[in-house]
C-alpha cells in the first residue's frame, strides 16, 4: 500500500490525514510507523519497525501534544512502497458526489472504489463532510464500514460532527454503530470526552441508564478523563439505576481529581444527592450539603426541596421544618409545591392544622405563591380536625394573607357554611368565586340550592339553577338531588316530576338520593301507588337500599297496609344488610300484627331481633 502525508493549512489543529492505497506496505503498518514517530519512544524511524508491528490490534490514544511526521520522511516511505506521492483531490471528488444525493448502496460503492486508488487519503475534512451526509440521510450501514477507517487513519471529525453523529445513532436506536464510531473517536484525547458525553445523554433520554454505565467504564478502560458533563450524566445513571455505592465511588472520584468551579461543581452534588436521598440516605445528603457550603458551594432551591421531601418520607417532620425554614432564610425557598403539601399534609394528619398554617405563612412571607392544592389541604384540614368554624377563619386568614383560592378551597369554605347553616356566607362566597372565573364549580351550586331548600326558598333554588345553566355550568345529580329535596320537603310533586324528566332528557342518571327523594315527595302527599311504582323501578335498575330508603319504603307500606308488599320488601331490606332502628321496627311490627299475620310475624322477630331491647312480648 502506498502511503503519504501532504501538510495542510489546519496542521496545527487537527491530526495529519492519510492516503490509502494498494501496495505491500499495510495501513496497520503505517500507523504503527505514525505511533512509533508520535510517541517518540521508539527511536529512529525504520520501514522494518513498522512491518514486524503490523499485527498490533490497538491504537493508542493521541494527546494534544502529538506531532505530525515529517513531509519529506512520508514522502520517502510512499517512494520506497510504490507510491507516486501526487495528491487526489478526494474531498472536492466526495463533495460533488454527494450532492447529487446518492443512496446508501451508491455512497459504499464510491468510498470503496477510492480506497483502491494508490493515492486515496481520508482527512478531517471529508470525514466532516462524509458523516455529516451519512447521518443526516440515515446511512447508518455506511457508518459501520466508514468508522474503522477513521480510527485507522486518525482523520477525526469536529467535535460538532462527531457527537452529533453519535447522538443520532444512539436516538435512532443504532446503538452498534454508535459503539463503531466511538471506538475510533475514543483515540482523539481531544475531544472524546464531548463525544461520550452526547451519547452518555442519549442513553439516559432513552433511559438506558446501564448503557450509561457501561460507557463510562468504557472510558475508563481507554484512560479518556471524563469532563463535569460525563460525570454528571454517570451520577444521574447510577441514580436511576439505584447503585448508591458505585455512585458514591464516582463521586469521591471526581472529589479527588478536583471539583473546578462552582458552576460546574453544583450539577455534580446535586446529582449526588438525589442518589442519596433516592435511597434513603437523607442524613447523608444533609452532610454532603455542609461539605459544599464549607467548599464555596451555595445550594439552591433544588437541594432542599429533594432532603426536605426525603425527611418527610422517614418521618422526620421536624428536621424537615428545620431544612424549610433554612431555605426560606436563605432566599432559596423550594419551588417544587410537592413539598408544602407533604409538609401541610403531615401536620393536619398530626392534629396539628395550626402549624400548617404556620408554615403557609412562612412561605408567603418568603414571596412564594401557593397553589390551591395546598390551601385546601390547610382549610380541610380545620375542618376535620377543629370543626367548620375553624375551616372558615382559616380560609379568612389565607384571604388575609394575600393568597388567593382557588376553586376546591372556595368550595370547601361554602361546605363549613352548609353544616353551620350560614347561607348568606355561602351565598356571598359563591358570588366571589364567580367573580374570581370559577362560574362552574357544581359542588358550591349544589350546597347553595341545599341551602335554600332548607329554608323553604324553593323559588331562589330554582333561580340558582338558572344562573347555572346560564353560565354555561351543567347540572349534574347532585344539582338535581339538591332540588328534588327542596321540592320533595314542599311537598310540590308537580315540580319534582318536572327536574325528574328533565334529568332524564339531559342523561342525567338518578342514584339512590334521587329516588329517595322522589319516593319522599309522593309520600308526603300520600300518593303511595306512585312510591311504590318508584321504588320498582329504583328496584329494576339494580339499586341497593339504605336505611334512608328502608325507612321511607316501611312507612310507604305500613300505613297503606300493603302487607303482602311489606313483607316482601323486608326480604330485600335482609338481602341488601339493612338494619331498622328502634321507631322503623316498631312500624312493622304493628304492621303485621294488625294484619293477623302470625307466621310472618314470627319470621320477622327471627330475623331482625330487636324484641329484647324494645321489650315487646
Amino acid at each position: 500500500m502506498a502511503v503519504a502525508y501532504v501538510e495542510h493549512s489546519f496542521h496545527h489543529l487537527y491530526h495529519p490525514p492519510f492516503r490509502l492505497g494498494r501496495s505491500s506496505l499495510t495501513t496497520a503498518a503505517f500507523v504503527t510507523l505514525s505511533r512509533q514517530r508520535l510517541s517518540r519512544k521508539d527511536g529512529p524511524f525504520h520501514l522494518s519497525n513498522a512491518v514486524s508491528a503490523c499485527g498490533s490490534p490497538s491504537v493508542p490514544i493521541l494527546d494534544d501534544s502529538a506531532n505530525a511526521i515529517p513531509a519529506a520522511e512520508v514522502r520517502h516511505l510512499h517512494a520506497e512502497a510504490g507510491g507516486s506521492g501526487a495528491p487526489q483531490n478526494f474531498g472536492q471528488r466526495l463533495q460533488d458526489f454527494l450532492g447529487q444525493e446518492p443512496n446508501e448502496e451508491s455512497v459504499l460503492d464510491f468510498y470503496r472504489e477510492a480506497k483502491k486508488d494508490p493515492n486515496f487519503f481520508l482527512d478531517f475534512l471529508s470525514t466532516n463532510v462524509l458523516i455529516s451526509f451519512l447521518t443526516k440521510s440515515e446511512q447508518w450501514r455506511s457508518i459501520s464500514e466508514i468508522a474503522p477507517d477513521i480510527g485507522v487513519c486518525l482523520a477525526f471529525p469536529g467535535q460538532s460532527t462527531g457527537s452529533k453523529a453519535v447522538r443520532l445513532c444512539i436516538s435512532s436506536r443504532k446503538f452498534r454503530v454508535a459503539d463503531a464510531l466511538l471506538d475510533s473517536l475514543a483515540k482523539n484525547r481531544r475531544t472524546a470526552a464531548r463525544e461520550f458525553a452526547s451519547a452518555m445523554k442519549g442513553y439516559n433520554e432513552l433511559h438506558m441508564y446501564g448503557s450509561t454505565v457501561s460507557l463510562y467504564d468504557r472510558m475508563v478502560s481507554f484512560e479518556i478523563k471524563p469532563d463535569f458533563l460525563c460525570y454528571r450524566l454517570v451520577l444521574e445513571a447510577l441514580e436511576k439505576s439505584d447503585e448508591t455505592d458505585k455512585a458514591a465511588r464516582v463521586f469521591e472520584e471526581i472529589r479527588s481529581g478536583g471539583l473546578g468551579s462552582s458552576s460546574e461543581a453544583k450539577p455534580i452534588f446535586l446529582a449526588f444527592c438525589r442518589t442519596l436521598v433516592q435511597s434513603g440516605r437523607a442524613t447523608e445528603g444533609v452532610e454532603l450539603v455542609r461539605a459544599m457550603e464549607s467548599s464555596g458551594v451555595e445550594p439552591d432551591h433544588r437541594f432542599y426541596a429533594y432532603l426536605i421531601l426525603s425527611l418527610v418520607a422517614e418521618g422526620r417532620p421536624k428536621e424537615a421544618e428545620a431544612l424549610l425554614s433554612e431555605s426560606l432564610a436563605k432566599g432559596h425557598p423550594p419551588k417544587d409545591q410537592t413539598v408544602f403539601l407533604r409538609l401541610v399534609s403531615l401536620s393536619v394528619d398530626s392534629d396539628s392544622p395550626e402549624k400548617a398554617m404556620q408554615i403557609v405563612a412562612a412561605a408567603k412571607n418568603s414571596g412564594v405563591m401557593l397553589t390551591d392544592c395546598v390551601l385546601s389541604v390547610v382549610v380541610g384540614g380545620h375542618a376535620r380536625r377543629r370543626g367548620p368554624r375553624a375551616a372558615l377563619e382559616a380560609f379568612d386568614q389565607l384571604t388575609s394573607l394575600g393568597l388567593r383560592p382557588g376553586q376546591v378551597t372556595y368550595s370547601m369554605a361554602v361546605g363549613a357554611c352548609a353544616r353551620l347553616g350560614l347561607t348568606g356566607r355561602a351565598e356571598s362566597l359563591l358570588a366571589e368565586m364567580q367573580a374570581a372565573g370559577y362560574e362552574r364549580c357544581v359542588f358550591a351550586y349544589a350546597i347553595v340550592i341545599r341551602l335554600y331548600g332548607r329554608e323553604g326558598r324553593s323559588g331562589d333554588a330554582l333561580r340558582m339553577l338558572g344562573v347555572m345553566k346560564a353560565k354555561g355550568c351543567r347540572p349534574n345529580v347532585w344539582v338535581y338531588n339538591a332540588l328534588l329535596d327542596v321540592y320533595g320537603r314542599d311537598g310540590n310533586v308537580r315540580q319534582a316530576e318536572r327536574l325528574w324528566n328533565e334529568m332524564r332528557a339531559r342523561k342525567v342518571r338518578p342514584d339512590r338520593a334521587s329516588y329517595t327523594s322522589l319516593i319522599g315527595a309522593y309520600a308526603r302527599v300520600k300518593d303511595y301507588e306512585a312510591c311504590v311504582r318508584v321504588y320498582s323501578e329504583f328496584k329494576g335498575s339494580g339499586g341497593r337500599l339504605d336505611r334512608t330508603l328502608a325507612a321511607v319504603m316501611v312507612g310507604v307500606l305500613s300505613k297503606s297496609t300493603r302487607v303482602d308488599q311489606l313483607i316482601r320488601f323486608l326480604g330485600d331490606v335482609k338481602d341488601h344488610g339493612v338494619g331498622l332502628d328502634a321507631r322503623l321496627y316498631r312500624s312493622t311490627l304493628y304492621a303485621l300484627k294488625d294484619a293477623g299475620l302470625q307466621a310472618q310475624l314470627k319470621r320477622f322477630l327471627q330475623s331482625f331481633g330487636m324484641k329484647a331491647k324494645l321489650g315487646d312480648g
